[in-house]
């Protein structure tokens, strides 16, 4: 009798072993996004002195672009669910970024280009568009924005220490700048939010002897640079991303000092910004 107890529970640890594992292995994305996005193993998160667990998820490969957006814009009018709370908010925009005389969310240049200047209820509106276009009777799947142990660890995997996607230095070999952001600066300059002081970060050792170029003045396409060993582009720099957090985004922009746009850097925002977008995960 005990045997047999024995081999019963024996069975049941093995099969609940077995459905823990399945859960590593995601469903297929239909084919009309699955091309867009990657699917990120359950595993450990390092920030700061904080370790968090997490489950498996799919995240887009880049930030959402002007035409991704404004196929959801076209599809709310179609549908008679637009209002212009989902449109760019451009009130913001001065011609120092010389985009005034550039319609940058229409124009055929552009359309590779991140959305911006869209508002948190917006970014969270188009994730509940693309939830409906994915769900079908076989699955349902949950659309929205990453949290920041989400995007952390998106960034960076289960490495503690690594400060950017590509390791801990914002130029590569040839000394070249691996994103777009305030170039003029070294990745030990740092922008204090409360004092709305530039600041020196000491504890950072850099190169700032000469002067290098990211090739990207204000915004890059959102497949430029180098991806991450994950796949994702512009993780650092060109444009912040929204987190889940509302008034929290992650990663730096275009306008972020270098000590700004590491894996860990967060900005806080209140209204829709010339430098912020997002990219969506599925779960």
């Amino acid at each position: 009798m005990r045997k047999a107890i024995g081999i019963l529970a024996f069975i049941g640890l093995f099969t609940f072993t077995c459905m823990g594992q399945q859960n590593i292995n995601p469903p297929k994305l239909p084919k009309m996004i699955s091309k867009n996005y990657v699917f990120i193993k359950p595993g450990k998160v390092f920030i700061e002195k904080d370790s968090f667990q997490l489950e498996g998820f799919f995240i887009s490969k880049y930030e959402i672009s002007n035409k991704e957006y404004n196929l959801f814009l076209q599809d709310r009018k179609e549908k008679g669910k637009w209002s212009a709370s989902l449109e760019m908010d451009t009130s913001s925009w001065t011609d120092s970024y010389n985009v005034m005389m550039v319609p940058y969310k229409s124009h055929p240049a552009f359309q590779n280009y991140p959305v911006v200047s869209i508002s948190y209820e917006a970014a969270l509106e188009y994730c509940k568009w693309l939830e409906e276009q994915l769900n079908d009777e076989e699955f349902e799947f949950k659309v929205t924005l990453p949290d920041r142990n989400q995007w952390v660890y998106a960034a960076k995997g289960n490495h503690k220490t690594i400060q950017y996607v590509w390791g801990g230095q914002l130029t590569n070999t040839k000394a070249v700048y691996s994103c777009n952001f305030n170039g003029c600066s070294a990745e030990t300059i740092h922008m204090n939010e409360e004092t709305n002081q530039v600041e020196i970060i000491k504890s950072r050792a850099a190169n700032t002897s000469h002067y290098t170029s990211d090739n990207a003045d204000i915004w890059a396409p959102v497949n430029s640079y180098k991806p991450s060993r994950f796949g994702l582009y512009n993780m650092n720099g060109n444009v912040a991303e929204m987190a889940l957090e509302k008034g929290v985004a992650c990663g730096g922009s275009f306008l972020s000092y270098g000590y700004d746009v590491r894996n860990e850097s967060i900005m806080h925002y209140v209204k829709p910004q010339i430098d912020i977008g997002f990219r969506p995960v599925i779960t």
